[in-house]
């Protein structure tokens, strides 16, 4: 068992045995320490409401303003009642102080209420999301979420320089057309639109060895009359080099 340890009060300065444990104790008894407490500096003070004198020490560093608990509740500040600006709900809050210019019942509220901008809701996903006024002012049409949406809304017939899908061919002469479906056998968006034309009339997508002939060698005319299909590349090209003779008719009706 541990030997004890006599130390002196501080107070009493009688003498007393504690365990190591308490070395640091100070006082002999709970009323040396008590009475040790009441040292502390003590002023005469004049309550602010029922203006009475009364005597006592400071608390948590301030000296005390009111005699009494009765004299505190009533010389208070009473809540007042406000209702949100941003929920409409009702709550409470002091009159004076940081509570004066209070408008909204939570933080979740005043971070919203005091947004000035727009929610919209984005054209391509449908997320509703937020836009600066700033960002309004630069851009009032702007209606995309994010930077991904906003590519994606942006291509085909919603970009700024969309022409319809169809351009010509500045090489070729051809007017080539936008395939949105995918089931072009050719690594482009883009095809001849003489082959699309082709297709519809034939019942079947060209092979790649099926060329196509301009009887008045004008590359745009895409007339289904002024279209003549080559069963073959060599065929075409005896065609074009006089090798064979250059059509006079179409043949999209007719051909298989």
């Amino acid at each position: 068992m541990a030997k004890q340890i006599t130390k002196n009060c501080l107070h009493c300065n009688s003498s007393f045995d504690v365990f190591p444990s308490g070395a640091k104790r100070k006082y002999c008894s709970k009323v040396c320490f008590d009475t040790a407490q009441t040292t502390s500096e003590r002023r005469e003070i004049v309550c602010k409401r029922c203006e009475n004198k009364f005597v006592a020490a400071r608390d948590h560093g301030k000296w005390p303003v009111y005699c009494s608990r009765e004299c505190f509740e009533a010389g208070c500040q009473r809540p007042v009642g406000k209702e949100c600006l941003n929920c409409g709900a009702f709550f409470k809050t002091t009159p004076g102080g940081k509570g004066v210019n209070q408008k909204y019942c939570s933080i979740k509220c005043g971070n919203e209420g005091r947004l000035t901008g727009l929610t919209k809701i984005c054209i391509v996903c449908g997320k509703e999301f937020y836009l600066s006024k700033s960002r309004v002012a630069q851009r009032p049409q702007y209606g995309a979420c994010s930077a991904k949406c906003q590519h994606v809304y942006q291509k085909l017939d919603s970009a700024s320089n969309w022409k319809g899908g169809i351009y010509i061919d500045t090489g070729t002469g051809h007017r080539r057309q936008l395939i949105k479906s995918g089931n072009s056998p050719e690594p482009c968006r883009y095809r001849a639109e003489h082959r699309i034309i082709a297709d519809k009339i034939i019942g079947r997508m060209l092979k790649r060895h099926e060329g196509i002939l301009h009887i008045n060698h004008k590359q745009a005319d895409n007339r289904p009359t002024n279209l003549f299909i080559c069963g073959s590349i060599s065929e075409m090209a005896n065609r074009i080099n006089g090798h064979l003779p250059w059509p006079t008719d179409g043949n999209l009706s007719t051909y298989k």
